[in-house]
């Protein structure tokens, strides 16, 4: 004998006794004001700035920008980001880790097969069979690499990809699960577009931490480290020369992010206010028409338009500059290398000239793909930062829990609805009191209509009554029961609700109406 909130009486099926309580917006009531209590809806706010070695690692990376920037969120470990990983998962991501290395590895030997087909040129006869043989011989050697090398990016992009997917899916459910597992009370505070934003933001970032670009960091840095190394063996001294490309690139590039950054956003800006001019532009069609103001909304689109086109241009300029002073620098490298190179292999320090191409080649192609993925190494830090607003979530357990299995079931439901002494306000109105000691009793079988004007409380006494809400002070009863002694599941089952405003959702009646009752059938529904 279920309560039935907003029904009429026609609705009511005469072999079975209902309580009802009716909803009208009708009579004004009082409101009262006194001190807001707390509730475990308010989330700690906090603020997280960034240790020394981070603040390091932006000045390296030449983010000095970054390093007095205040974080909301406490960036969780490299570890955690990797929580809801399978151990198939660390299994693959390993197999990523490694192919990653590998693939950086094997792009610095490549030089040194150039810089052997470089002294087959160089020093061997053209016309003699040892020529043939050793020219032969490294390009049966660059074949086999690049093979081997192709094979291997495969896997590194598959593992890397299937962990992301993998871990993506599972943990977007586990946090649409808590989303609604949150009570009304945190949705007031936490609007349904902040909360798909955050969804759609943070996991792209996550995505981006623990997907192929983590691949290419590996594989980057560790093709810098086996220059390095190869560059050192050969010869130090060419080496620590051109050594000094490294920062070189990463600065330049890192700028580059740096002033792309500040004009996209700029842009972005503008054209978004730009798009929301013409979507209600759209909108309205027929009052601009009536009022002929075509003209008046072209202009102020297009302006806002011209205002994302001037920052769009300035973001080409620094793309072009900053991108021409990179291949300068690579440009100028190689050239001082090959020059002192030269003068090392007169004076006999350098014993062969392929030598000097494996030292330079090497640190080009370290330098350069550096450069390349330096604006890149704050996924990392995005990621982790992304990853902690997306667990705080998700380990979010409501004081209205109704994934809590605990909680009283009565044997038989009669159907008393009782108030007593209820004092309720709203979490994002504390300092206006919605109902001030509600006394009222609802018999079962009889109809009962709260009246009064929108906001004086009478939704919310349904809510309190579905446990929706808490009140901050009195009792809300079923049957002499407190509702916060029952089980929540339980409850929400034996309390129909018909909303002010009903929502369906895009699916068929049918199934809409299964909704919280999969297994009844057609005709109980009907």
């Amino acid at each position: 004998m279920p309560p039935q909130g907003n029904m009429d009486d026609s609705e009511q099926n005469p072999s079975r006794v209902r309580t009802t309580i009716g909803i009208d917006d009708k009579l004004p009531t009082s409101s009262f004001s006194s001190t807001a209590p707390t509730d475990d809806d308010d989330d700690e706010k906090f603020q997280y700035s960034l240790s020394a070695f981070e603040k390091i690692v932006n000045f390296l990376l030449c983010r000095c920008d970054l390093s007095d920037q205040v974080l909301e969120f406490k960036p969780v470990s490299l570890l955690q980001l990797f929580r809801f990983a399978t151990p198939f998962d660390y299994i693959l991501l390993l197999i990523g880790l490694v192919t990653s290395v590998i693939s950086g590895v094997s792009q610095p030997v490549l030089a040194i097969i150039s810089g052997r087909l470089t002294n087959v040129l160089l020093v061997v006869d053209p016309l003699s069979k040892e020529f043939k043989n050793k020219a032969m011989e490294n390009v049966y050697i660059f074949l086999g690499l690049g093979i081997f090398v192709s094979l291997n990016d495969f896997l590194q992009y598959m593992c890397f990809q299937r962990v992301c997917s993998r871990m993506m899916t599972q943990m977007r459910n586990r946090y649409i699960s808590s989303i609604l597992r949150q009570n009304a009370g945190w949705f007031d505070k936490n609007l349904s577009g902040t909360i798909t934003t955050r969804l759609n933001d943070n996991m792209e970032r996550i995505q981006d931490g623990v997907g192929d670009k983590l691949g290419v960091l590996i594989r980057g840095i560790s093709m810098v480290l086996t220059s390095v190394i190869i560059s050192l063996v050969y010869e130090w001294r060419l080496a620590l020369m051109m050594i000094g490309l490294i920062p070189v690139s990463t600065i330049c590039m890192t700028l580059l992010s740096r002033f792309l950054e500040k004009s996209t956003a700029n842009e972005l800006e503008n054209v978004g206010v730009a798009g929301a001019i013409a979507e209600e532009a759209l909108m309205g069609v027929r009052t601009i028409q009536a009022f002929n103001g075509q003209e008046e909304m072209v202009a102020k689109y297009e302006e806002h338009l011209n205002s994302g086109k001037k920052h769009a241009i300035i973001g080409g300029f620094w793309s072009g500059f900053f991108g021409g002073l990179f291949f300068f620098w690579l440009m100028a490298f190689m050239g001082c290398g090959i020059l002192y190179g030269g003068y090392l292999l007169k004076v006999g320090i350098i014993k062969s000239p392929g030598d000097v191409f494996i030292i330079v080649m090497a640190m080009l192609l370290g330098a350069y793909f550096l450069g390349l993925i330096s604006p890149h190494l704050m996924v990392l830090l995005n990621a982790r930062v992304a990853a902690a607003s997306i667990y705080k979530t998700i380990d979010r357990v409501p004081k209205i829990d109704p994934y809590a299995s605990g909680g009283k079931k009565l044997d038989k439901v009669v159907g008393r609805v009782t108030f007593r002494n209820v004092h309720f306000r709203y979490p994002t109105r504390k300092e206006a009191k919605v109902l001030n000691g509600l006394d009222l009793t609802v018999e079962p079988g009889t109809s009962v209509a709260l009246v009064g004007h929108s906001g004086c409380g009478k939704s919310t006494s349904v809510g309190l009554l579905t446990r929706l809400y808490e009140p901050e002070d009195g009792t809300v009863q079923v049957d002499g029961v407190d509702v916060r002694d029952l089980n929540l599941e339980w409850l929400r089952n034996i309390v129909g609700i018909v909303q002010q405003e009903p929502i369906l959702f895009n699916d068929t009646i049918h199934n809409n109406l299964l909704i919280g009752n999969t297994g009844a059938s057609r005709e109980k529904n009907d």
